[in-house]
This record gives C-alpha cells, structure tokens and sequence, in this order.
C-alpha cells in the first residue's frame, strides 16, 4: 500500500504540507485511540510510517525507513494540503511554535506557539480535534519555545508554562494535568516528554531566568 509522505512547515502560524510518512489506511476515519504502550523495542526502532518521538525513536536517530522518496525522486514532491490554525478566540500567552509534529496510524499532531494541541488527518489536513490549555496573558512565567509532544497509552503528552498534560488521543479530553516547577520562579518547559515502561519522563528549563533545571518521571 503506497503511503503518503508529507513535509510540515511551521512559522508564528503553522502550516502544514508534505513531511512525515503516513500509511494510506483504507477507510477515512483515523483510529487515534490505536496508540499502544509501547515496549522499549518499539521506541528504539527506527520510525517508519509512524513517527512517535520528537526525534523518531530513543535514539534520536531522526530516521525513517521509508524508502519511497530518494534522492531521485525528492525534487518532484508538490504541496499536498496546507492548514491554517487560527488563533485563540481571546488572547492567550503566545511563545514560538518549533515542535516537531508526531505520527501515528495516520494522525499527526502538533503544537502551536500558543501551546495548542490540534490533532490532524495526515491524509488530508482535516482537523480532528483541538485541545487548548488557555494560557492568560497574565499568567507568570516562562513560557520558553513549544516544542513538546509526546505519545503512549492511548494518550497525547505536552508542556507548557510548567505543567505537563496528558491527553486522550481519540478525543483531546484532558486526562490530566501536574505542574512539574513553579513558572513564576523563572522555569518552564520547552522539551518533548517521553514515554517509556508507564512513565512520563521530562525535563524543565529556564536558567537564565532563575529557575530549577530538573528532570521528573510521572505516572502516565
């Protein structure tokens, strides 16, 4: 079954075209839910069709072993679909979007620079769901750079602002939400969680503001 490549192109407004390879599934309903507990085997293979880390796999290896598109054919790829994500309805807290967007049975995902989660159809651009922490203008701290996704379980997991979330993958329903380090005090979060054996692991920042460097495992 021939698979869809599509290349993601991120600015202050995401758009998104052709980059990550997504199998062509045979129906047009995307089973999110799908997303299992992964093994460390499966997060130490090299990515495929699905692209479940930030970087590929545990390695960061940011390969894939599709083959598909080579270097005889790379300069013939054209737009495929591009989406528009509107902002917020009211103001929220906007940092700088530079998340890589995470694949699995044909469902992409990314976050924008207002720490935004919108689940796509990789096929078609269509968007599926949205989920949207609304962070206030008001809100102390350091919001750092939106680059944080992560999968496992049946779930999507994000940061932002100091508080990592958990997702339904199916529905974009907050499972749950801890905050990890006080953003007040300087820190925040600007690296993608990773799932592993039931846990959530992730790390904050924000040294230059004054704020704790630390790594935390949570129960996912």
């Amino acid at each position: 079954m021939k698979r869809l490549v599509q290349v993601v192109l991120f600015g202050t407004v995401l758009s998104v075209a052709l980059v990550s390879a997504v199998a062509a599934s045979g129906s047009s309903s995307k089973s999110s839910a799908a997303i299992p507990a992964f093994t460390a085997a499966q997060l130490s293979t090299p990515a495929g069709a699905n692209w479940v880390m930030e970087n590929g796999n545990l390695q960061s290896q940011r390969y894939t072993s599709l083959s598909q598109i080579n270097g005889s054919n790379g300069g013939s790829l054209k737009l495929a679909w591009s989406t528009h994500l509107a902002p917020p309805a009211t103001p929220e807290q906007q940092a700088q979007g530079n998340a890589n967007p995470i694949v699995y049975n044909g469902v992409m995902y990314v976050q924008d620079a207002w720490t935004r989660i919108t689940a796509l159809d990789a096929g078609s651009g269509k968007t599926l769901w949205q989920f949207d922490p609304q962070i206030g203008l008001n809100v102390a701290g350091n919001g750092t750079d939106m680059r944080s996704l992560g999968m496992g379980d049946g779930m999507i997991f994000t940061g932002g602002y100091g508080t990592v979330y958990a997702l339904d993958a199916a529905t974009g329903a907050q499972v749950w939400a801890t905050q990890i380090v006080n953003p007040a005090g300087g820190g925040g979060i600007d690296v993608s969680p990773v799932y592993y054996k039931g846990l959530v692991l992730i790390g904050t920042t924000g040294g230059d503001q004054g704020g704790a460097c630390i790594e935390v495992a949570l129960d996912a």
